[in-house]
């Protein structure tokens, strides 16, 4: 009786092995980069944006520059993150956008995916701004009617959809991601970019 329970045992602890490692194997989807360390986490956000900037957007050669990277936060949804980054040696600076989501891979298991939007200087003070600016000017209409009355536009390939639900909230779609944003964060976003700009 104890070596048929001990058996069980091990085929029970086998079993969940398997099934934990075939989800870390079915969770790798070529098109959506996964995250498997905590949900939203600043630390491995700010890794990856070094990761994405170093081959994506600047441009390294055999010469030594300076790359600075200003992680400002995550929103209270933790479903975006955004970066100040500069680099001397292409002189690029703006924000880098993290969008993150929950999504499914073709067998069904779940995972945590991310992508990144970057934009320069110039992007990225207009659409912050924009963000402000439009939330000033409509934010009598939209208070008529919490979650009701909206106000929508597209920045680049960013869909903005605008609403009250006490403060003004922001839904930024963009490609596969649908990240909660705040007015309160566009403004914190702006300031602290500016800022950066200034120390540049």
């Amino acid at each position: 009786m104890i070596c048929f329970n001990m058996t069980l045992l091990f085929r029970s602890i086998f079993l969940i092995v398997s099934i934990s490692f075939s989800n870390l194997t079915f969770s790798q989807v070529p098109y959506k980069n996964n995250v498997f360390a905590k949900e939203w986490n600043q630390d491995f956000t700010i890794e990856m944006a070094k990761l994405y900037l170093v081959k994506n957007i600047l441009s390294i050669g055999d010469s030594e520059e300076y790359l600075i990277i200003d992680g400002i936060g995550a929103s209270n949804s933790g479903e975006l993150t955004s970066i100040c980054y500069s680099g001397d040696s292409a002189k690029s600076v703006g924000v880098l956008f993290t969008f993150y989501g929950n999504y499914w891979n073709d067998q069904g298991v779940q995972y945590k995916g991310y992508g990144f939007k970057n934009m320069q200087t110039f992007a990225a003070l207009e659409f912050l701004n924009k963000i402000i600016t439009v939330s000033d000017k409509y934010q009598k209409f939209m208070d008529k009617n919490f979650d009701v009355n909206n106000i929508v536009f597209t920045y680049d390939d960013i869909v903005v959809v605008m609403f009250t639900n006490g403060p003004i909230k922001i839904r930024l779609f963009w490609e596969d991601f649908d990240a909660e944003w705040t007015v309160v964060d566009a403004k914190k976003t702006l300031q602290r970019f500016e800022k950066f700009i200034g120390e540049e």
